[in-house]
């Protein structure tokens, strides 16, 4: 059977590595990004309202160093992925709403609670699309950037049948040191895969916003 090559934009846990092996399909692998903890005063967010907007669990991993645990638990976690809903709930402290993206959490929250207020947690790359539509519809809020996103592109020189991408940030880096050669372009969600589109008509958006999704659809595509 003959090998299918591609990359990887992140590097992935070696169970999914493995699954694509025993499928024929060899994984090449570089953190095309990285992600570094912006100093906030935790005193102060501390003074803001208690209605925490998680977009990410890298998000949650910056945030959850320097809040004290007592004060999370009197927080109400609205979140975005179900991965980072189960890390926010891993450390016990329940997730009062999850939606699969900003887009559609950010509609949740302008028909169901319209009249509260919140604190947005991202980093400095984040969507547009959530404080748009806050800002449209007079929804008080307030944003913490609290991660910066550093681009850490990297020549490929083999040749590759398909890439995997992440994030808008993760194409962004990708392209800044690579042409584009046919390779099929796998991409975990939507908002990805139009950034995507500025190199490529060759894309597969996976089912779910999963790590897990993306490889099943590299698998489903070469079977």
């Amino acid at each position: 059977m003959e090998i299918i090559r591609i990359l990887s934009t992140k590097e992935l846990s070696n169970d999914l590595l493995e699954k694509m092996e025993v499928n024929g399909i060899e994984c090449i692998q570089h953190n095309f990004i990285e992600f570094k903890p912006v100093d906030f005063n935790p005193e102060l967010i501390n003074l803001g309202p208690n209605n925490w907007i998680i977009t990410s669990q890298t998000a949650w991993s910056f945030l959850k160093e320097k809040i004290d645990q007592k004060i999370l638990g009197h927080k109400t976690f609205f979140c975005v992925g179900e991965k980072t809903r189960a890390e926010i709930e891993s450390e016990g402290y329940p997730v009062f709403l999850a939606a699969k993206n900003s887009k559609t959490l950010a509609k949740s929250i302008l028909a169901e609670h319209p009249k509260k207020s919140f604190q947005y947690f991202c980093g400095d790359q984040r969507m547009t699309y959530l404080p748009t539509l806050f800002q449209k519809h007079n929804i008080d809020w307030y944003e913490n950037v609290i991660y910066e996103t550093l681009m850490t592109s990297k020549k490929i020189d083999e040749p590759l049948d398909g890439v995997l991408f992440y994030s808008p940030s993760g194409v962004n880096s990708y392209f800044e040191t690579n042409l584009y050669h046919d390779e099929v372009c796998f991409c975990i969600g939507s908002t990805t895969s139009i950034s995507a589109e500025e190199h490529s008509d060759n894309i597969i958006i996976s089912e779910n916003s999963t790590y897990e999704s993306v490889i099943d659809s590299v698998i489903k595509h070469y079977l």
